[in-house]
């Protein structure tokens, strides 16, 4: 009864400031934005001294070591002297410095360079860079796990201890991590690929691709458009909390919105999510684009299964289907391939 008796007490804080709440148990987030770093710092005091006023109210506090605020800027904007955030207990119209704390900001210098909420760590250029080098590390903790074992455990005691030590870090929270370049996830790539050939017995530089799919086990490339496709599916057809309504429109509806002439027509697209323009590249790796393209591309008769069960099911078979069943390498001499007697089949 604990914890949902504190929900219950605190449940109405959103209702007290116009910064957005994220409540989570006990962790609370709050954000807000604005044009200008002037106009973002005395917005986001004045609203915090809301919330100050209404934590002395329900006699509570806030930790100062504890409460923290992390500063997402673009284009490396220079910050100034007086761009702080306080914890301000003071009382309308009164100003004791006693009563007033400033709040530590997470800086990309600092020895933890991100916020973590959730399980996830947040960086001040949302690239997850940190969050990404947590993860190689656990991984590797699994990876040296699966290599005392190979030995001693048959193949089905290595898949699932791959399941349990491994692939629960890849899937955590990837549909938020994984926006990122090619480039920061290939070293999880790479970890991955060592475990399948692991729990396969073969050699180390054995070509991964028919491991994967002899195992039924998404490459982390899939694994990050099936989790993607799993939430979309949920936003599709309204299985999904309610704060997500409204976030991605049809084009259909998208014209409608506009006013379009040519809502009066029915054109082949009008069940297609809307594609909003992105101005750059790290834009649009994000959910709100990346994830209505990747379901306008999916194949229809796996669109139309409203169960999400079936859904998932065939949507693992469709991606486990699209691997190669034998090696498709152009390298020249490659060792695997020489190994296995395949170059001279050229």
């Amino acid at each position: 009864m604990g914890p949902l008796l504190f929900l219950i007490y605190i449940n109405d804080l959103p209702l007290h400031s116009n910064l957005l709440s994220y409540l989570f148990a006990d962790d609370t987030a709050l954000s807000n934005s604005a044009s200008n770093l002037d106009e973002l710092f005395a917005t986001a005091n004045t609203e915090f001294h809301k919330l100050c006023t209404y934590f002395r109210r329900n006699k509570l506090s806030l930790h100062p070591d504890k409460t923290k605020f992390l500063l997402i800027l673009h284009n490396n904007t220079p910050t100034q002297p007086h761009h702080k955030l306080f914890i301000n207990n003071n009382n309308t119209l009164e100003t004791h410095q006693c009563n007033i704390i400033e709040l530590n900001r997470v800086s990309p210098t600092d020895e933890m360079p991100a916020i973590k909420y959730l399980g996830v760590y947040f960086d001040q250029s949302l690239n997850f860079k940190f969050h990404i080098s947590q993860i190689s590390k656990k991984l590797s903790h699994a990876l040296y796990s699966l290599r005392q074992v190979k030995n001693i455990l048959p193949a089905n005691a290595l898949r699932t201890l791959y399941y349990s030590l491994f692939h629960c870090h890849l899937v955590y929270a990837v549909e938020i991590w994984s926006n990122v370049p090619l480039s920061l996830l290939n070293p999880l790539i790479t970890k991955q690929k060592a475990a399948i050939r692991i729990i396969s017995n073969k050699p180390y530089n054995a070509h991964t691709e028919p491991l994967f799919k002899a195992l039924s086990i998404l490459p982390l490339s899939d694994l990050i458009t099936y989790a993607k496709l799993k939430f979309f599916h949920s936003y599709h057809f309204q299985t999904i909390p309610s704060a997500f309504n409204g976030t991605w429109h049809t084009t259909l509806e998208q014209r409608h919105l506009d006013g379009n002439i040519q809502q009066l027509f029915n054109l082949r697209n009008n069940d297609d999510y809307y594609l909003p323009p992105s101005r750059t590249a790290f834009i649009s790796r994000f959910p709100f684009y990346s994830l209505p393209s990747l379901w306008n591309n999916l194949p229809l008769n796996l669109k139309e299964l409203a169960s999400k069960n079936s859904f998932s099911y065939n949507l693992k078979k469709h991606l486990i289907d699209k691997l190669n069943d034998h090696p498709n390498c152009n390298r020249l001499l490659c060792p695997a391939c020489l190994g296995a007697g395949l170059v001279g089949a050229r």
